[in-house]
């Protein structure tokens, strides 16, 4: 009987032993996910940007990107211009679900249409995952903190407008950055600069980077003839 009671008493110890210490939950203050949330205020919009882009081979051409977008029903439609006008790529995204209707070499490129819609969502679309942190420094920078599957999205917004947006991998190497520069111009930014980076050489159009500075646009509630296929 002290045989068995030594025995229950050991693998009773043992097993409080292995479990781990339970970490307190820390609730991110109601204040400051509302702050989070505000840092991407547009719905519906269409913009019009002039493009200067490095890519294909750090070759630098300049386009420009007219942006219509419904956030809420995740619709996006874009076209690239040349600088004379001649429509260059014509594309929608449905639900991240692709329809094609012009693309001039070599932006029909594998690939391209992908990189260009995440862009899009990335810079004007709320991090899609679960808030995981938010803070105020003490210089007033707001920095917010997301993670979907893995994938991880941080901004810091500084008190000045200055805004910087990472993505990072599940082994923190960064795959986007963009920096959001004021003032801002019916809501937005004056000039984006967007960082996109082949880690590990396996992005189809490898790294590529973009500015793009704002010309005209407006919140607008967008045609659902717009988004057709």
């Amino acid at each position: 009987m002290k045989q068995l009671f030594f025995v229950l008493f050991l693998m009773m110890a043992v097993s409080c032993r292995i479990l781990p210490p339970t970490a307190p939950i820390v609730p991110i203050d109601p204040v400051l996910i509302e702050k989070c949330s505000s840092l991407f205020p547009l719905k519906s919009f269409r913009a019009v940007h002039a493009l200067t882009a490095s890519m294909f081979g750090d070759k630098k051409s300049l386009f420009v990107g007219i942006t219509v977008a419904d956030i809420p029903s995740a619709r996006i439609r874009s076209f690239l211009l040349s600088v004379e006008g001649m429509v260059l790529f014509d594309a929608t995204s449905v639900n991240r679900t692709i329809t094609i209707h012009r693309a001039v070499a070599p932006m029909d490129k594998q690939g391209f249409a992908q990189g260009l819609f995440y862009d899009v969502e990335f810079i004007y679309f709320p991090p899609q995952g679960t808030l995981t942190g938010a803070e105020v420094a003490a210089d007033g920078t707001l920095v917010c903190r997301w993670q979907n599957n893995h994938r991880f999205v941080e901004i810091s917004s500084e008190a000045s407008g200055h805004s910087t947006l990472t993505e990072r991998s599940e082994s923190r190497e960064v795959l986007r950055r963009a920096e959001f520069f004021p003032p801002l111009v019916n809501g937005f930014y004056k000039k984006i600069l967007l960082e996109v980076y082949d880690v590990g050489g396996v992005g189809d159009l490898g790294g590529y980077s973009l500015s793009m500075d704002f010309l005209e646009g407006e919140p607008i509630a967008p045609s659902d003839d717009l988004f057709a296929p």
